[in-house]
Protein backbone atom coordinates (compact mmCIF):
# COMPACT_ATOMS: atom_id res chain seq x y z
CA UNK A 1 0.00 0.00 0.00
CA UNK A 2 1.51 3.02 -0.64
CA UNK A 3 2.10 5.93 1.77
CA UNK A 4 0.99 9.63 1.01
CA UNK A 5 3.76 11.80 1.08
CA UNK A 6 3.45 14.59 3.22
CA UNK A 7 3.95 17.85 1.28
CA UNK A 8 5.96 20.89 2.78
CA UNK A 9 2.58 23.22 3.87
CA UNK A 10 1.68 20.32 5.38
CA UNK A 11 4.74 19.57 6.86
CA UNK A 12 4.97 23.14 8.27
CA UNK A 13 1.55 23.22 9.67
CA UNK A 14 2.04 20.18 11.54
CA UNK A 15 5.54 21.30 12.70
CA UNK A 16 3.38 25.05 13.89
CA UNK A 17 0.71 23.14 15.54
CA UNK A 18 3.11 20.78 17.67
CA UNK A 19 5.31 23.95 18.30
CA UNK A 20 2.29 25.04 20.00
CA UNK A 21 1.78 21.90 21.72
CA UNK A 22 5.13 22.12 23.11
CA UNK A 23 4.71 25.50 24.24
CA UNK A 24 1.33 25.39 25.89
CA UNK A 25 0.30 28.11 23.87
CA UNK A 26 -3.20 29.80 24.88
CA UNK A 27 -3.34 31.20 21.40
CA UNK A 28 -4.05 28.46 19.30
CA UNK A 29 -6.81 26.91 21.90
CA UNK A 30 -9.57 26.43 19.75
CA UNK A 31 -8.04 26.52 16.77
CA UNK A 32 -6.94 23.04 16.64
CA UNK A 33 -6.99 19.87 18.88
CA UNK A 34 -4.03 17.14 19.42
CA UNK A 35 -4.82 13.46 20.22
CA UNK A 36 -2.55 10.91 21.87
CA UNK A 37 -2.99 7.45 20.60
CA UNK A 38 -1.34 6.14 24.02
CA UNK A 39 -3.94 7.40 26.13
CA UNK A 40 -6.98 7.64 23.87
CA UNK A 41 -7.19 10.99 25.04
CA UNK A 42 -7.73 14.65 22.94
CA UNK A 43 -6.78 17.66 24.27
CA UNK A 44 -6.34 21.46 23.72
CA UNK A 45 -2.54 23.19 22.83
CA UNK A 46 -2.71 24.72 26.36
CA UNK A 47 -3.71 21.64 28.41
CA UNK A 48 -1.55 21.19 31.62
CA UNK A 49 -0.26 17.37 31.03
CA UNK A 50 2.86 15.71 30.51
CA UNK A 51 3.88 16.36 26.53
CA UNK A 52 3.54 13.05 24.93
CA UNK A 53 6.04 11.53 22.35
CA UNK A 54 5.47 13.24 18.44
CA UNK A 55 5.00 10.05 16.88
CA UNK A 56 1.94 9.71 19.30
CA UNK A 57 -0.21 12.44 18.69
CA UNK A 58 -2.66 13.42 16.12
CA UNK A 59 -3.77 16.70 15.12
CA UNK A 60 -7.76 17.94 14.70
CA UNK A 61 -9.54 21.08 13.66
CA UNK A 62 -12.18 20.32 15.55
CA UNK A 63 -13.73 18.39 18.83
CA UNK A 64 -16.10 16.54 16.42
CA UNK A 65 -13.03 14.77 14.36
CA UNK A 66 -11.20 13.85 17.56
CA UNK A 67 -14.45 11.88 19.07
CA UNK A 68 -14.87 10.48 15.72
CA UNK A 69 -11.57 8.81 15.09
CA UNK A 70 -12.29 7.15 18.78
CA UNK A 71 -10.64 10.12 21.29
CA UNK A 72 -12.41 10.89 24.19
CA UNK A 73 -12.50 14.02 25.72
CA UNK A 74 -9.65 15.60 28.84
CA UNK A 75 -11.22 15.78 32.16
CA UNK A 76 -7.95 18.23 33.02
CA UNK A 77 -8.34 20.72 29.94
CA UNK A 78 -11.74 20.24 29.03
CA UNK A 79 -11.32 20.98 25.23
CA UNK A 80 -15.25 20.64 24.81
CA UNK A 81 -15.70 23.73 26.73
CA UNK A 82 -13.15 25.89 24.44
CA UNK A 83 -15.03 28.45 22.33
CA UNK A 84 -13.26 29.17 19.38
CA UNK A 85 -11.40 32.45 18.52
CA UNK A 86 -12.64 35.94 18.80
CA UNK A 87 -12.00 38.57 16.75
CA UNK A 88 -8.77 40.19 18.95
CA UNK A 89 -7.56 36.49 19.45
CA UNK A 90 -7.67 35.75 15.69
CA UNK A 91 -5.68 38.76 14.62
CA UNK A 92 -3.37 38.49 17.39
CA UNK A 93 -2.47 34.83 16.14
CA UNK A 94 -2.48 35.82 12.08
CA UNK A 95 -0.19 38.88 13.09
CA UNK A 96 1.80 36.07 15.15
CA UNK A 97 1.86 34.31 11.81
CA UNK A 98 3.00 36.60 9.69
CA UNK A 99 5.88 37.74 12.34
CA UNK A 100 7.38 34.99 12.26
CA UNK A 101 7.27 33.90 8.49
CA UNK A 102 7.84 37.24 6.98
CA UNK A 103 9.72 35.18 3.88
CA UNK A 104 6.74 32.96 3.47
CA UNK A 105 3.35 33.06 2.16
CA UNK A 106 1.45 36.30 3.01
CA UNK A 107 -1.56 35.33 1.09
CA UNK A 108 -5.03 35.50 3.13
CA UNK A 109 -5.40 31.63 1.43
CA UNK A 110 -2.38 30.70 2.89
CA UNK A 111 -2.98 31.79 6.32
CA UNK A 112 -6.64 30.46 6.59
CA UNK A 113 -5.38 26.76 6.00
CA UNK A 114 -2.39 26.69 8.08
CA UNK A 115 -4.90 28.14 10.91
CA UNK A 116 -7.68 26.04 9.66
CA UNK A 117 -10.44 29.05 9.41
CA UNK A 118 -12.27 30.82 6.59
CA UNK A 119 -11.17 34.08 5.06
CA UNK A 120 -14.03 35.72 6.15
CA UNK A 121 -13.47 35.41 9.72
CA UNK A 122 -9.95 36.62 9.32
CA UNK A 123 -11.61 39.62 7.15
CA UNK A 124 -14.05 40.15 9.60
CA UNK A 125 -11.89 40.45 12.19
CA UNK A 126 -9.28 42.57 11.28
CA UNK A 127 -11.90 44.97 10.38
CA UNK A 128 -13.55 44.82 13.55
CA UNK A 129 -10.35 44.72 15.67
CA UNK A 130 -8.36 47.34 13.48
CA UNK A 131 -10.17 48.68 10.93
CA UNK A 132 -8.24 47.51 7.85
CA UNK A 133 -8.22 44.51 5.69
CA UNK A 134 -5.92 41.49 6.05
CA UNK A 135 -3.83 42.54 3.01
CA UNK A 136 -3.83 46.25 4.44
CA UNK A 137 -2.12 44.88 7.79
CA UNK A 138 0.48 42.37 5.75
CA UNK A 139 1.41 45.21 3.51
CA UNK A 140 1.83 47.62 5.73
CA UNK A 141 3.55 44.93 8.11
CA UNK A 142 5.97 43.98 4.87
CA UNK A 143 6.63 47.53 3.63
CA UNK A 144 8.16 48.07 7.33
CA UNK A 145 10.12 44.93 7.03
CA UNK A 146 11.59 46.69 3.83
CA UNK A 147 12.53 49.65 5.23
CA UNK A 148 13.93 47.73 8.13
CA UNK A 149 16.30 45.74 5.89
CA UNK A 150 17.40 48.74 4.29
CA UNK A 151 18.42 51.32 7.12
CA UNK A 152 20.41 47.87 8.71
CA UNK A 153 22.70 48.18 5.44
CA UNK A 154 20.94 44.96 3.19
CA UNK A 155 21.41 45.77 -0.76
CA UNK A 156 17.85 46.10 -2.36
CA UNK A 157 17.46 42.87 -3.49
CA UNK A 158 18.25 40.89 -0.79
CA UNK A 159 15.86 43.03 1.68
CA UNK A 160 13.00 42.82 -1.13
CA UNK A 161 12.93 39.07 -0.96
CA UNK A 162 13.54 38.87 2.81
CA UNK A 163 10.70 41.03 3.33
CA UNK A 164 8.31 38.99 1.93
CA UNK A 165 7.95 40.32 -2.02
CA UNK A 166 8.10 37.96 -4.51
CA UNK A 167 9.96 40.41 -7.66
CA UNK A 168 10.30 43.63 -7.66
CA UNK A 169 7.21 44.61 -9.62
CA UNK A 170 5.66 43.82 -6.69
CA UNK A 171 7.03 45.81 -4.76
CA UNK A 172 6.58 48.89 -7.14
CA UNK A 173 2.94 47.86 -7.50
CA UNK A 174 1.88 46.89 -3.92
CA UNK A 175 -0.52 50.11 -2.51
CA UNK A 176 1.26 50.08 0.48
CA UNK A 177 4.97 50.65 -1.12
CA UNK A 178 4.75 54.30 0.19
CA UNK A 179 8.52 54.75 -0.25
CA UNK A 180 8.25 58.32 -1.90
CA UNK A 181 11.55 57.78 -3.67
CA UNK A 182 13.16 54.62 -5.41
CA UNK A 183 14.54 51.82 -3.45
CA UNK A 184 18.06 52.82 -4.10
CA UNK A 185 17.35 56.46 -3.10
CA UNK A 186 15.78 55.08 0.59
CA UNK A 187 18.96 52.83 0.76
CA UNK A 188 21.07 55.95 0.42
CA UNK A 189 19.35 57.82 2.97
CA UNK A 190 17.24 59.70 0.60
CA UNK A 191 19.98 61.07 -1.07
CA UNK A 192 19.22 63.88 -3.99
CA UNK A 193 15.55 63.66 -2.47
CA UNK A 194 13.83 66.76 -0.98
CA UNK A 195 11.35 65.97 1.81
CA UNK A 196 8.97 68.09 3.57
CA UNK A 197 8.04 67.44 6.62
CA UNK A 198 4.81 68.33 9.13
CA UNK A 199 4.20 67.34 12.43
CA UNK A 200 0.73 67.48 14.52
CA UNK A 201 0.28 66.89 18.44
CA UNK A 202 -1.91 63.40 19.09
CA UNK A 203 -3.47 62.05 21.97
CA UNK A 204 -0.56 62.05 24.51
CA UNK A 205 2.08 62.37 21.75
CA UNK A 206 2.97 63.28 18.08
CA UNK A 207 2.58 62.43 15.15
CA UNK A 208 5.01 63.39 12.07
CA UNK A 209 4.04 63.09 7.98
CA UNK A 210 6.42 63.56 5.36
CA UNK A 211 6.52 63.83 1.42
CA UNK A 212 8.33 64.00 -1.23
CA UNK A 213 7.74 65.09 -4.77
CA UNK A 214 6.68 61.27 -5.27
CA UNK A 215 4.17 60.96 -2.31
CA UNK A 216 4.22 60.34 1.58
CA UNK A 217 8.07 58.46 2.72
CA UNK A 218 7.43 58.29 6.42
CA UNK A 219 4.99 58.40 9.10
CA UNK A 220 6.06 58.83 12.39
CA UNK A 221 5.02 58.88 16.35
CA UNK A 222 6.74 60.15 19.35
CA UNK A 223 6.80 62.28 22.63
CA UNK A 224 7.69 65.35 21.11
CA UNK A 225 7.74 67.67 17.56
CA UNK A 226 11.60 67.72 18.38
CA UNK A 227 11.84 63.96 18.64
CA UNK A 228 10.48 63.46 15.42
CA UNK A 229 12.17 66.06 12.98
CA UNK A 230 15.20 64.38 14.85
CA UNK A 231 14.05 60.89 13.96
CA UNK A 232 13.43 61.77 10.16
CA UNK A 233 16.91 63.01 10.04
CA UNK A 234 18.02 60.07 10.80
CA UNK A 235 16.28 58.00 8.68
CA UNK A 236 17.09 60.14 5.79
CA UNK A 237 20.77 61.46 6.92
CA UNK A 238 21.43 62.74 2.93
CA UNK A 239 18.06 64.32 1.73
CA UNK A 240 17.00 68.21 2.17
CA UNK A 241 14.86 67.89 4.70
CA UNK A 242 12.58 71.35 5.44
CA UNK A 243 9.11 71.93 7.66
CA UNK A 244 6.08 71.66 4.68
CA UNK A 245 3.59 74.28 3.52
CA UNK A 246 0.84 75.04 6.15
CA UNK A 247 -1.51 73.35 4.06
CA UNK A 248 -0.03 69.77 4.41
CA UNK A 249 0.40 70.80 8.26
CA UNK A 250 -3.08 71.44 8.38
CA UNK A 251 -4.41 68.26 6.41
CA UNK A 252 -2.37 65.78 8.79
CA UNK A 253 -3.62 67.75 11.95
CA UNK A 254 -7.27 67.12 10.63
CA UNK A 255 -6.46 63.54 10.48
CA UNK A 256 -4.79 63.16 13.88
CA UNK A 257 -8.02 64.62 15.28
CA UNK A 258 -10.11 62.41 13.20
CA UNK A 259 -7.96 59.34 14.29
CA UNK A 260 -7.71 60.62 17.87
CA UNK A 261 -10.82 58.39 18.16
CA UNK A 262 -8.94 54.68 17.83
CA UNK A 263 -8.78 53.72 21.45
CA UNK A 264 -6.57 50.85 22.14
CA UNK A 265 -7.79 47.20 21.86
CA UNK A 266 -7.12 45.50 24.93
CA UNK A 267 -5.02 41.95 24.43
CA UNK A 268 -3.76 42.90 21.80
CA UNK A 269 0.14 44.16 21.42
CA UNK A 270 1.14 47.68 20.87
CA UNK A 271 3.24 47.01 18.16
CA UNK A 272 0.36 45.07 16.05
CA UNK A 273 -2.07 48.14 16.40
CA UNK A 274 1.14 50.61 15.29
CA UNK A 275 1.38 48.97 12.29
CA UNK A 276 -2.35 49.27 11.03
CA UNK A 277 -2.80 52.59 12.70
CA UNK A 278 0.46 53.79 10.64
CA UNK A 279 -1.23 52.66 7.82
CA UNK A 280 -4.62 54.37 8.41
CA UNK A 281 -2.90 57.57 8.93
CA UNK A 282 -0.71 57.27 5.73
CA UNK A 283 -4.38 56.20 3.66
CA UNK A 284 -5.76 59.48 4.83
CA UNK A 285 -2.70 61.51 3.92
CA UNK A 286 -3.02 60.18 0.52
CA UNK A 287 -5.91 59.70 -1.44
CA UNK A 288 -6.16 57.47 -4.39
CA UNK A 289 -5.19 59.45 -7.69
CA UNK A 290 -3.88 62.36 -5.83
CA UNK A 291 -0.90 63.61 -4.86
CA UNK A 292 -0.38 64.84 -1.52
CA UNK A 293 0.64 68.37 -1.54
CA UNK A 294 3.70 69.46 0.44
Amino acid sequence: MAIKEITSPERAEVQLQWNAVLERDLLWDGVFFFGVRSTGIYCRPSCPSRRPRRNQVRFFSVTNAAEDAGFRACLRCKPNDVAPPGPVRMVQLVCTLLEQDLEGAHTLTAICQRIGVGPRTVQRAFKRTLDVTFQEYAGALRLQRFKSLLQSGNIVTDALYQAGYGSSSQLYSDTHSLLGMTPGEYHRGGEGTAINYACAPYNEGWVAAATSTHGLCALLFGHSADELASTLRQEFPNAQIEASALSFQEQLQTSATELAEVTPVPGLPEDVQQVALRHRFMKALQPSNKRTPI
